[in-house]
């Protein structure tokens, strides 16, 4: 807009100054407004939206907000924040899956946990989580190692782990 200003002012073709000053100040009006939405709606104005903003992310959980204890009966996850516990015994689960999500910057790694009609996830930065790895490893006859070092490198994806049906 300073541009269309300073083109004015020093005598420049009316239609270069005024039309940068058109445009410019729409923008600047436009960026006004989604700015004062967002103050007073409290969200961010969505001109335009694109289709995959339609599908619904999948986010996995910060395991700095978990904890899990792993011995020769059960797992535990525990939610440091709230306190909630669930709890699984070996002999119930069906299959363990990892499971990579690049959310960028930071991606994540997680343990998915089956059994009958029910998944938990066990974010692979948990406490504790080292004591769990050598339980599966220990209790899961089968456990594919060679998997989970492969899972390691993946930016998106997921690797089947241990299936009961092996």
């Amino acid at each position: 807009m300073a541009f269309g200003v300073f083109a004015l002012k020093n005598n420049a073709p009316w239609y270069v100054s005024w039309s940068t000053i058109i445009f410019f100040g729409f923008g600047v009006v436009i960026m006004t407004a989604a700015i004062i939405y967002q103050k007073v709606m409290g969200k961010p104005l969505v001109i335009f939206k694109n289709k995959s903003d339609d599908t619904e992310r999948v986010v996995l959980r910060d395991g700095r907000d978990y904890k899990v204890e792993a011995n020769d009966a059960n797992i535990v996850l525990i939610n440091k924040t709230t306190g909630e516990k669930n709890e699984l015994l070996w002999p119930e689960l069906t299959e363990v899956y990892i499971i990579a999500i690049d959310a960028f910057p930071v991606g994540d790694i997680s343990y998915v946990l089956h059994r009958s009609g029910d998944i938990t996830e066990i974010p692979m930065d948990a406490e504790g989580n080292e004591t769990l790895l050598k339980k599966m490893q220990q209790k899961l006859a089968g456990f594919n190692n060679e998997a989970l070092i492969a899972a390691m490198s993946m930016l998106h994806g997921y690797k089947n782990l241990w299936s009961k049906n092996q």
